[in-house]
């Protein structure tokens, strides 16, 4: 019996995506973004590599859960609103992560 990949909400690379190029950043920036995030919210030691955002984006590979609240804090936006499909992104994010 082996373990059964889960399921990528259709809509989270792209939303993904959406906040690193609201933001302008390359993926090395994005990179720095979320570890530096990741800190704050007491987990220095988890490191977000730039291919695995790039596997992020694409929907290649799941995100653990830190790593997907930690995008949901640069952007201001709550976790349901990167994960459900009905919701929409909003054209403002409300992160102050702008260049």
């Amino acid at each position: 019996m082996g373990l059964k990949s889960r399921v990528i909400p259709e809509g989270l690379p792209g939303k993904l995506k959406f906040i690193r190029n609201y933001f302008g950043s390359t993926l090395k920036e994005m990179s720095k973004k979320l570890e530096a995030e990741l800190g704050s919210l007491g987990f220095p030691d988890i490191r977000v590599y730039t291919g695995g955002i790039t596997e992020f984006e694409k929907g290649k590979r799941e995100l653990q859960l830190l790593v997907l609240l930690a995008y949901a804090h640069i952007a201001g936006v709550y976790v349901d609103t990167l994960v459900n499909n009905s919701l929409e992104m909003p054209k403002v994010l409300s992160g102050n992560n702008r260049k």
